[in-house]
């Protein structure tokens, strides 16, 4: 019996190997997109705290109305992207996992198999036990990136959850300087009628 016979096995764990490392990228461009649109909102406060003449409040009442909706447009299609990029992931490192169990389950046979044809041929006994042992080693290798890549998931899984409270957090701040904004011009407005 030939002991370099490639395992099904193998193409999965090169495979695996090649796509660690994508969850630091996946971070950074949620880092990024967070900085740029803190970056947006708070260049929208400080247009807000500036006087503004009464003639062109409501100009300036409905542009910043815009330029709010802009950045929430933005901002949410950059999270779906973001979400997309995940969700895409997280179904390839369920393949790869239901691969590699696929792969587990054959040479988990395959070493049954081998074992119960050294009980019958002794004179096979020394080359059999070789290839047990190679692909013994093998096995644990497999098991080693299949438990890699559920931690993987896991993490995945987490900046999921991260990600959807920064979305939450962020949707409430606008939606407050949407209503301090209301508030301040509903207040201006008074004090013009009272010809304050």
């Amino acid at each position: 019996m030939s002991t370099n016979t490639p395992s099904k096995s193998d193409s999965s764990y090169e495979r695996l190997q090649a796509g660690s490392g994508r969850l630091p990228n996946l971070l950074g461009d949620i880092k990024h997109c967070l900085s740029v649109l803190n970056e947006k909102i708070d260049s929208a406060e400080r247009k807000m705290l500036n006087d503004i003449p009464k003639e062109t409040q409501d100009k300036v009442a409905d542009a910043l109305h815009i330029q709010t909706q802009d950045i929430m447009k933005g901002f949410q299609d950059c999270m779906d992207e973001m979400m997309k990029r995940e969700t895409m992931e997280q179904e390839a490192a369920q393949k790869e996992i239901e691969d590699l169990t696929g792969a587990i389950d054959e040479l988990t046979n395959k070493l049954a198999k081998m074992e119960e044809e050294g009980k019958s041929k002794d004179e096979n006994m020394e080359s059999l036990q070789k290839e047990v042992t190679r692909l013994t080693q093998e096995k644990e290798a497999v098991q080693q990136a299949l438990s890699d890549k559920r931690n993987e998931i896991a993490d995945l899984t987490g900046a999921n959850k991260g990600l959807k409270d920064t979305i939450d957090e962020l949707t409430n701040k606008m939606a407050l300087l949407d209503w301090e904004e209301g508030l301040k011009l509903k207040d201006d407005s008074s004090l013009h009628r009272l010809g304050l």
